[in-house]
């Protein structure tokens, strides 16, 4: 493991800098797909 671990310090969550996991490892959510994409347009048209 004390080869591993430093390698994994800069995947710790940073309560200090970031507010979520997500925001830290650069992942915008919510995530849609295509096909949601249009259920959800057709929607807030009605």
């Amino acid at each position: 493991m004390s080869e591993y671990a430093p390698k994994l310090k800069p995947t710790y969550y940073n309560p200090a800098k970031y507010k979520t996991y997500l925001d830290q490892l650069g992942i915008v959510y919510p995530t849609l797909r295509a096909d949601q994409k249009e259920a959800v347009q057709k929607l807030e048209k009605k």
